[in-house]
Parts: C-alpha cells; sequence; structure tokens
C-alpha cells in the first residue's frame, strides 16, 4: 500500500553559496544536530484571536519540558523561535501580545526537552481585532464563551473524527470517545455570525459519541466545535465542521444518536471504541480509484461510500472481503473526468465506527490508479506495490527552506529499515521514489539540494522495510 504523508511545500531562499558550504550543510543536516525523534510535534494548535493578541492552545506533547513558537506578520517570513515564558510539558496555552488589530498573523510551535527541538505543527492563523476575547492575557487560553474561567485540563485531549451529518432542519454530530473524560461541550454559529456560548450536550457521559442538533434553519450553513469536560475543568476545542440542513436530509432520528447515514443499519448501531481510519487516500486511475488507509485497532472488517458529480452519497457499501488487517481497494467502473467524493469507516461485528471526512479523486485515461485487485498503484518507486502494512507513514515531515536547498525532518518510524522521497516543481508532476542515502530506520532528516531559489517545490516521504 502506498503510505505517504501529506505535501509539505517550502521554496529556498535566494542568496549565495558554495560548493564546499552546501556539502557541509548537508553533513550537518542529514541527522539535524538538536532534534529529538521521539518528541512529537503538538497536535491541536488553535489561535484565536484577541483584541491587540492571540491565543494559542494545544494538546501537551509526552515527555517534553517546554514549548517554542514562531510567528510572521502580513508580511516578510517567520521570525525566530522563541521560548513560551515559563512553559513546562504540561503548559497548554500562551497568549501573543502587542500585536496589530486587522493583521493577518501565522503561528508555529514545536516541543522542546532540554536543549533538543521536537518538529515543527503546521502554521495556525488569525486577525486580532478590537472588542474580540482572545484570552485573559496571562499565558492562559481565552474564557471563549463558556462562563466558566479558562482552566484547561492539560491531560484532556480534543474529541478526534468529528463529524458533521445535515439533516431536515438538524445537523447530527458523531466523534470519537476521549479517554478520562466526563462529558462534552459544543458550541455553533450560523453563516455570517460568530460562535455561541459554549453548551452542554445534554446528558453526556464520557462515553457519548453522538448528538443531533435540532431546530435548525434549512439551507444555511452552520459550524461546530466541540470539547471534552473533566468535572469543571475542560480541555482544548476541535477545528470547526460544517454542515448545511435542507429538506429530506437524512441527519439523525433527534434523539442524539448519529445517522443511519445510508447502511441500513439502525441509528444506535455505534461502537464507541472504534476509531475512524486515518490517512484516508484517493490516488485515480483510469476508469478507477484505489482508496488506501491506516489500519482501525480491533476492527473486523471497513465499509466505504461514495458520491459523483451530482447527487448526494450512496448506501454505505462492505469492502468486500475486508478484514480489521485490509489498508486498501480498488473502486471500479468509474466514469473518466468525473470527480469522485469517498468515505470509508470501520466495522467490528454488526457495529459500526465514525466516518472519515471525504476525499476526492477524477479517474483520467491513462492514470496510474491501481491495479484493479484492491491494491494500491505502483506510485513512481519502479517497485511492485507490496506494502508492509505494519509500517505507518512517517509523521511530523517538515520542510525548511534554504540556499538552492531544502532540508527535510520527520519523526521516525518503528521497525522501519530505511526512507525514500520524492519531489515535483510547481507546475509538475511528482518524479520517482528516490532512498535517502544511508538511511536508516533512525534517520530523521536529509537535504535536498541543487534546487532552484524561488521555486515552490513539494515532498513526500514513506518508509521501508527491506523491499
Amino acid at each position: 500500500m502506498a503510505f505517504v504523508t501529506p505535501e509539505t511545500r517550502s521554496a529556498p531562499r535566494p542568496g549565495r553559496s558554495s560548493l564546499a558550504a552546501l556539502l557541509v550543510l548537508i553533513a550537518a543536516l542529514h541527522i539535524p544536530a538538536h532534534a529529538a525523534s521521539d518528541l512529537e510535534a503538538p497536535t491541536g494548535l488553535t489561535a484565536i484571536p484577541g483584541d491587540g493578541q492571540v491565543s494559542l492552545t494545544w494538546n501537551a506533547v509526552a515527555d517534553a519540558t517546554g514549548y517554542r513558537y514562531r510567528q510572521k506578520g502580513a508580511s516578510g517570513g517567520f521570525g525566530e523561535w522563541t521560548d513560551v515564558p515559563g512553559s513546562t510539558g504540561a503548559t497548554t496555552g500562551f497568549l501573543v501580545a502587542n500585536l496589530a488589530n486587522g493583521t493577518t498573523y501565522a503561528f508555529k510551535l514545536r516541543a522542546l526537552r532540554g536543549n533538543r527541538k521536537g518538529p515543527s505543527t503546521p502554521a495556525v492563523e488569525a486577525t486580532p481585532s478590537a472588542g474580540a476575547g482572545g484570552g485573559d492575557g496571562g499565558g492562559q487560553p481565552p474564557e471563549d464563551g463558556d462562563g466558566q474561567p479558562p482552566e484547561v485540563d492539560g491531560d484532556l485531549q480534543a474529541p478526534t473524527g468529528l463529524t458533521a451529518v445535515a439533516g431536515d432542519g438538524q445537523v447530527s454530530l458523531t466523534w470519537n470517545a476521549v479517554a478520562d473524560a466526563t462529558g462534552y461541550r459544543y458550541r455553533q454559529k450560523a453563516e455570517g455570525t460568530g460562535f455561541g456560548e459554549w453548551t452542554d450536550v445534554p446528558a453526556s457521559t464520557g462515553a457519548t459519541t453522538g448528538f443531533v442538533v435540532a431546530n435548525l434553519a434549512n439551507g444555511t450553513t452552520y459550524a461546530f466545535k466541540l470539547r471534552a469536560l473533566r468535572g469543571n475543568r475542560k480541555g482544548p476545542s476541535t477545528p470547526a465542521v460544517e454542515a448545511t440542513p435542507s429538506a429530506g436530509a437524512g441527519g439523525g432520528d433527534r434523539g442524539g444518536q448519529p445517522p443511519d447515514d445510508g447502511d441500513g443499519q439502525p441509528p444506535d448501531e455505534v461502537d464507541g471504541d472504534l476509531g475512524a481510519p486515518t490517512g484516508l487516500t484517493a490516488i485515480a486511475g483510469d476508469g478507477q480509484v484505489s482508496l488506501t488507509w491506516n489500519a482501525v485497532a480491533d476492527a473486523t472488517g471497513y465499509r466505504y461510500r461514495q458520491k459523483g458529480a451530482s447527487g448526494g452519497f450512496g448506501q454505505w457499501t462492505d469492502v468486500p472481503g475486508s478484514t480489521g488487517a485490509t489498508t486498501g481497494f480498488v473502486v471500479a467502473n468509474l466514469a473518466n473526468g468525473t470527480k469522485y467524493a469517498f468515505k470509508l469507516r470501520a466495522v467490528r461485528g454488526n457495529r459500526k465506527g465514525p466516518s472519515t471526512p471525504a476525499v476526492e479523486a477524477t479517474p483520467s485515461a491513462g492514470a496510474g490508479g491501481g491495479d484493479g485487485g484492491g491494491q494500491p498503484p505502483e506510485d513512481g518507486d519502479g517497485q511492485p506495490p507490496e506494502t508492509d502494512r505494519d509500517l505507518e507513514a512517517p509523521t511530523g515531515l517538515t520542510a525548511v527552506a534554504g540556499d538552492g536547498h531544502v532540508s527535510l525532518t520527520w519523526n521516525a518510524v518503528a521497525n522501519a529499515t530505511g526512507y525514500r522521497y520524492r519531489q515535483r516543481a510547481e507546475g509538475t508532476g511528482f518524479g520517482q521514489w528516490t532512498d535517502v542515502p544511508g538511511s536508516t530506520g533512525a534517520t530523521t532528516g536529509f537535504v535536498v539540494a541543487n534546487l532552484a531559489n524561488g521555486t515552490t517545490y513539494a515532498f513526500k516521504l514513506r518508509a521501508l522495510r527491506g523491499n
């Protein structure tokens, strides 16, 4: 199977360098001297604008001893990495002050352990404005409209897999249960307005994984956020998800249960312990699309659903012959030139897990796509499509631009024996997969040289184990 990280884009900075200096840089960055390969990038980074300030919140990183952030304004690049003042590994919020209202700022965050640093998060953006809430000015995340003080439980995670499914005058929310939670709160906004107060999900417990928001206006797009609670302490918010209710849509049963969702099963057959599959990717072929994903623990199989250029999603359909270890399937008999969307869920017996977000692909004549037998495509590495299903995709892939080169860093993959990368320049296709020279499973960095300054490049990475 073809497990690859999302594209990471970076454009080298113009400047001068000599061959000798470049060779020294390559040698120095092959394994970054101060990178801690077992530190993860912080997850759940959120930027909430205030009046002349932005409140950053994130999930704590295991074994971290502190955090650094960097920022950039409307023009120019990112500034220096700066310690989050007084931060420890348990810190999950900080307020960046003295910002200009009306200017959009971008922020990145990384964890530290002593003098060693973890990979950076992707950038998040916020635009301060007069009258916005933002935070309390003391490094704590904002009160955020729930009527509670800004007390965040650093051990609570943001719920994952939040999905909004539109119904007739309602939207069904589903998510994965959060360990040690005692309940959940949600907030909503209609298109063109701000988010309202945080509201308890009625009678929710830590095991609750669905709720129907009723009394909504058909044809209006709504956005929703969710957070977990433990007693009177709250976890970080999810990113927003959107849905637009309409007459005749399915949506849910109005009793706090997720919708039937077109699979012919009653809407209460949800397995709260099953996660949504991660890493769902759709690769277009000639009259077909190859789907790949990461296996879900304790699953016994998978179902998918699809929709074409018009109309809604069809029925949920079993992935033929799938087991919990299945990580790929080719959907055939598709029309070239038509864009298709796909969702996937895991099943355990007659119980179903939450759906993934939709992924899209457009089949075309001559595209690779797959071998028609449920295997992902060869994908340009000159090797048969044999994928080690126990190998994960590398996480934390980051590209840092240099003078005629780009430094790639990532987190080591357990049981890997090496890595391959591929690249493309803006406006071109990806080239062949190429071995990272001399790489082993412990390798966490490499410098791609001989690049054109001012050109944007995209990179992908995969792990290897033997062949």
